[in-house]
């Protein structure tokens, strides 16, 4: 999962990149250094991530002037924020991104058929609860219940009561004495407040069972893109983060004025498939985005941490290099180079 730069500490295993076997992987953080309050840049890109490291913190870059087709084969070369914020009037600048994240799984009692309902309700269920704080009920409700979630129920073999509402809309009660149900409340208490993050870990299949759920029941197409709705901010990380699990990195954005139902603003998270960001420029496991601001932030607290591959770490899903020392520059260099 993710941590804080400021809490990484010797032994903590980290995602890398080593550029010779072209592979993420994951090693141990061997020594930190804290470097003190550094005039730090945020970095924002083209795929709506973003990072901040200190104006001399070297990045890796392909560099073309707009409009002109990058080459694929192209190698990086490496520059600070700094030298690259002065020269993005003159060229375009992008910089390698994972296509997916490498993760370990963990084992899970939960069928896929399960983990379909659990995205189901987070989009569209909803928990009474007592004055004492107990749980007086659990509903998910919508258009697609008759034709996709009846089905799942029945083969699982739930308890639950059907009903309309006055629109005419389906909506179920799951039946409180069974454990599916206590299972369920665990991840929602609104649609605001939810505990999804420890999700990203479960497998592939489970992490489509439970994007497919969520999409039925809160999602929509809008040209090329599958997009995702909510109000919460754990789950539109939540569901950016299992895309990148699956391969097919996501644009998340925060819609204020949305013209929709409510007058709450909403993450909407976008995929397409066939987007430039999923597709690689000559590294496994890596496509590219490219640069859209470069703006000062004022003095942030930074730290330096080493790696045995060279200090490659990925950072939102960024891969950066963490030293401005010229020794590891040339390392880093000399290994995209192949010398």
């Amino acid at each position: 999962g993710s941590k804080l730069v400021s809490d990484l500490k010797d032994g903590d295993v980290v995602l890398t990149y080593n550029f010779l076997t072209r592979r993420q992987e994951f090693l141990p953080i061997i020594n930190v250094v804290r470097k003190g309050p550094l005039n730090a840049y945020k970095v924002g890109l083209k795929n709506h991530t973003d990072f901040v490291v200190s104006e001399k913190h070297p990045i890796f870059i392909k560099d073309q002037p707009p409009r002109k087709r990058r080459d694929p084969a192209t190698f990086y070369s490496v520059d600070t924020v700094r030298n690259v914020a002065d020269r993005m009037a003159e060229k375009r600048f992008y910089v390698p991104c994972a296509l997916r994240l490498g993760y370990d799984t963990v084992p899970s009692t939960r069928s896929i058929d399960e983990f379909f309902l659990l995205g189901h309700f987070i989009a569209e269920g909803w928990v009474v609860r007592r004055e004492d704080g107990g749980v007086a009920g659990v509903f998910t409700s919508g258009h697609d219940i008759d034709t996709d979630i009846l089905p799942v129920l029945n083969r699982l073999g739930i308890k639950f009561y059907y009903h309309k509402n006055n629109s005419g809309v389906p909506y179920i009660r799951f039946a409180s004495d069974q454990p599916i149900t206590s299972w369920l409340t665990g991840f929602k208490d609104n649609s605001v407040e939810m505990r999804t993050s420890t999700l990203v870990v479960e497998s592939i299949e489970n992490i489509q069972a439970f994007l497919d759920g969520h999409w039925i029941g809160d999602g929509h197409r809008q040209n090329n893109y599958i997009v995702h709705s909510t109000s919460s901010d754990d789950l539109a990380q939540t569901i950016v983060s299992m895309y990148h699990n699956l391969g097919k990195p996501a644009l998340k954005y925060y819609q204020v004025d949305h013209m929709g139902a409510g007058r709450h603003p909403i993450w909407r998270v976008m995929v397409n498939e066939n987007s430039n960001f999923a597709k690689s420029y000559g590294f496994s496991d890596l496509s590219e985005s490219h640069i859209k601001t470069i703006t000062s932030v004022g003095e942030v607290e930074c730290f330096d941490f080493s790696t045995p591959n060279g200090n490659y770490f990925l950072e939102n899903g960024s891969l950066l290099h963490n030293c401005d020392n010229f020794a590891s520059l040339f390392y880093a260099f000399s290994q995209i180079c192949h010398a």
